[in-house]
């Protein structure tokens, strides 16, 4: 059988990592850029070519040699599962939060099958591979004049450059800039030489032409977090600076707080965030009526007139996908007991790998670290979480998995 060799040694079959690469390039949105259109065509092929690889998925995983166990770290994720399986019981839309509950767990399938195929640095050498060569096509695209590639942006806004937003084979220019963000410092991180500064110069270019304000923010973050996490490594120096660090980021806070319209508007965004804080504010009311276990997996927004979304969306101009918040879409669509689940798995993921990257230096620590970061700090105002087809939900459960794991943990 032909293998394939990885960044950490280790060889996995060809079709393994084809697979693998293929799945992430179409949870980057290529599949919904090139295939998902208002036409049924379109979305018919679109759906078929996710469900082929929900099935292929189930078929490796049940063809691997570990199908039958459930690991011990894995317990939690199998009772998650379940309970996100088991909320079309209480939805109102429950024909829609079944469907979309089974592409979400297929999609958590397809990271416990990566988490027992690959390690964390040889993931990451595929992840960032996938991230450029879809931000390269993208660009290539966008300057040969094809639609696909542009964003068109009902308000008229336009990118740092000045010219029209380009996302490229990103589903979303708010994607397109938070994952080009990802990619520059994976790539400054893991890559060497003349790669190193080849692929990080187009995915800061990739992010300056989205227009996506998030994405500035990722660049931002991750520039302070790769220093802050260098620096930190010595233990003196964290004891040092650890209070002076956190007064810092009170302060910032504080002074935000004060000058967020301001700000904002130096960013090119209003007070409420295009109204943004309104669906904050709807989300929390979302919630109260259900606070333990929500309304159910996708069970809010739809397209039906019945969907409980209808109190919101009243304006025929603009109809809200979600309430761009990926910690209140959790807290409202699956209650406390869902929120404190998967909150937890991204903080202890968070934590262990800045632990291990203290303690080992290695560069996909780091990496895994700025990462998840940026997904938590950047969940605040972005519905990334238990997102369906979507490469955070994906990457949070993977590096829990991975880092957990006894070769992980060690």
């Amino acid at each position: 059988m032909a293998m394939a060799r990885l960044r950490d040694g280790t060889r996995v079959a060809i079709s393994t990592y084809w697979f693998v690469c293929v799945y992430i390039f179409a949870a980057c949105g290529a599949l919904a850029s090139l295939f998902a259109s208002g036409e049924s065509r379109g979305g018919a092929v679109y759906a078929a070519l996710w469900a082929g690889l929900y099935a292929l998925t189930a078929l490796l995983y049940l063809g691997s040699k570990k199908a039958g166990f459930v690991l011990d770290h894995e317990r939690g994720l199998f009772v998650f599962c379940f309970f996100v399986l088991l909320s079309f019981s209480w939805s109102e839309m429950p024909d829609a939060t079944l469907v979309y509950s089974i592409s979400i767990v297929s999609n958590i399938f397809f990271a416990i099958y990566c988490s027992r195929k690959f390690g964390l640095l040889a993931f990451l050498g595929v992840y960032v591979k996938v991230l450029n060569l879809t931000i390269l096509v993208g660009l290539v695209l966008a300057m040969a004049g094809f639609e696909v590639a542009y964003y068109f942006d009902p308000l008229g806004r336009s990118n740092a450059l000045g010219v029209a937003l380009i996302k490229g084979l990103f589903s979303h220019k708010i994607y397109a800039g938070f994952y080009s963000a990802q990619a520059l410092y994976l790539n400054i991180i893991l890559l060497r030489g003349k790669q190193r500064f080849a692929f990080a110069s187009l995915a800061f270019v990739a992010v300056l032409v989205s227009g996506s304000s998030v994405g500035l923010v990722a660049v931002l973050l991750g520039a302070a977090l790769t220093v802050v996490l260098r620096r930190f490594r010595n233990a003196s120096t964290r004891r040092q600076l650890l209070l002076p660090a956190l007064f810092s980021l009170l302060m910032s806070i504080l002074i935000g707080a004060v000058f967020y319209v301001d700000i904002l508007g130096l960013l090119g965004r209003d007070a409420s965030l295009t109204g943004r804080t309104d669906l904050w504010g709807w989300a929390l009311q979302f919630w109260m009526d259900s606070p333990l276990v929500g309304w159910g997996y996708a069970g809010i927004f739809g397209d039906s007139p019945n969907a409980p979304s209808s109190i919101i969306n009243d304006d025929s101009y603009y109809q809200a996908p979600h309430f761009h918040s990926g910690y209140l879409q959790v807290l409202a669509e699956l209650g406390l007991i869902g929120f404190v689940f998967y909150v937890s798995l991204l903080v202890r993921s968070l934590l262990f790998s800045v632990r291990r990257y203290w303690m080992s230096g290695r560069d996909e620590d780091l990496a895994a670290s700025v990462l998840l970061i940026m997904i938590a700090v950047v969940g605040f105002a972005m519905n990334i979480f238990m997102r369906y087809n979507e490469l955070s939900s994906i990457l949070i459960v993977l590096f829990y998995l991975i880092l957990f794991s006894k070769r992980g943990s060690r």
